[in-house]
């Protein structure tokens, strides 16, 4: 997905605005963290993932994969 935003001045901060959808296909909401990394003159922005994130995508089927990859490696 590409995207074209303007950076616009509120009090003494220049502000990116996020369109929603982009926010909705991204599964972001407020208070999420997000890291901007600078490369040059490009700007890269990845959203950080907390324990509480990960904790929520555990499922039983991944919870045996990871099980089974750490029993392996150990023998």
């Amino acid at each position: 997905m590409k995207l074209e935003t303007t950076i616009k001045r509120i009090g003494n901060r220049l502000c990116i605005f996020i369109p929603r959808s982009v926010i909705t296909n991204a599964g972001l909401d407020e208070g999420d963290v997000l890291s901007i990394h600078i490369n040059g003159k490009n700007m890269i922005i990845t959203r950080e993932h907390n324990i509480l994130d990960v904790l929520d995508h555990i499922t039983a089927q991944n919870n045996d994969n990871v099980n089974s990859r750490t029993l392996s490696e150990t023998n």
